[in-house]
């Protein structure tokens, strides 16, 4: 395929996904920004910031009856920093968990400021069944901050530079799924590309 109709119809694809995703509209409170009194809590091997999880519980239940679909979720919410694998199997050789858990803390992670970008959906099919997952795709420049500085922190304890990426990330807030949640070694990427619908901040 000639490399400019490739280009064209890519952007046709991409424009047509956001005409349909600007055509869907649900509710998100904006209190999902205010976790001031939300507790910092530290994981084995992962780091994350928790929210409120009263508006995305609502959100969650607006999916249910618009979509009539049945969806489990996790009952509560969080943007995950850096994953399991991410820690286990590259930051681990050279940083515990607790030199991570203590950087967020000197960087007031938990207070972190972030934008809504929409409601991402993700699909897979699971024996013979089309699974989905739902997720609010975020934008945070201070989340971004912190890997760089934990990538800093890597390689000033002897990590090889270039095995911790600070830039392969894509913040969400996991709303629900039908069977289980689906992640990036599913196909799943969590970014503006998989926008299904836009998000209507309300009080």
């Amino acid at each position: 395929m000639n490399k400019r109709i490739f280009i064209a119809l890519y952007i046709l694809i991409i424009t047509a996904l956001s005409t349909q995703a600007a055509d869907r509209k649900l509710d998100l409170s904006d209190d999902i920004y205010k976790n001031e009194q939300v507790e910092f809590i530290t994981y084995p091997d992962y780091v994350a910031i928790n929210l409120t999880y009263t508006p995305i519980e609502n959100l969650l239940n607006q999916l249910k009856k618009d979509l009539k679909l049945k969806l489990d979720s996790r009952g509560e919410a969080h943007i995950t920093l850096i994953t399991p694998i991410e820690f286990n199997k590259v930051l681990a050789q050279k940083l515990k968990i607790s030199e991570l858990n203590e950087l967020a803390k000197e960087m007031d992670i938990q207070d972190s400021s972030f934008k809504v970008i929409c409601l991402g959906r993700g699909e897979k099919v699971i024996r013979d069944v089309k699974e989905s997952n739902f997720f609010v795709v975020i934008k945070s420049d201070k989340l971004f901050d912190y890997r760089k500085k934990v990538e800093e922190l890597f390689i000033k304890n002897g990590g090889k530079e270039g095995l911790f990426l600070p830039e392969h990330f894509y913040p969400h807030i996991t709303v629900g799924f039908t069977k289980r949640d689906l992640h990036e070694n599913d196909g799943v990427i969590k970014d503006a590309k998989s926008c299904y619908a836009s998000l209507n901040m309300v009080l």
